[in-house]
């Protein structure tokens, strides 16, 4: 009887986690750079040279940095906003020609 409960509460505390996940993520932007239009993606340590676009300035996403710290103790989400979603797409860098799309 005890054993279910505690499976009960584990599969709670598992969705509230995932949930957490989900709403923490860093947004993507598009931007018209000198005339081409670039989609900025979030990017981490694993993804850096495939998602971070020359021309737009990044900064570390705060909410995901918040939401691995207090979900620390899970070890999965420290882990995927550092590898995946640690920087998020600003604006972009001066002396271009350059406006946000969306």
């Amino acid at each position: 009887n005890k054993i279910n409960i505690m499976r009960k509460i584990n599969s709670c505390v598992f969705c509230v986690l995932f949930f957490f996940l989900l709403s923490a993520c860093a947004d993507s932007k598009t931007f018209d750079i000198d005339g081409r239009i670039v989609n900025a993606k979030p990017y981490g340590i694993l993804n850096e040279k495939e998602n971070k676009k020359s021309g737009v300035v990044y900064e570390p996403c705060m909410r995901n940095v918040a939401v691995g710290i207090l979900l620390s103790p899970t070890v999965v989400v420290p882990l995927w906003v550092v590898a995946m979603e640690l920087y998020e797409p600003v604006k972009c860098e001066g002396g271009t020609d350059c406006s946000e799309i969306r």
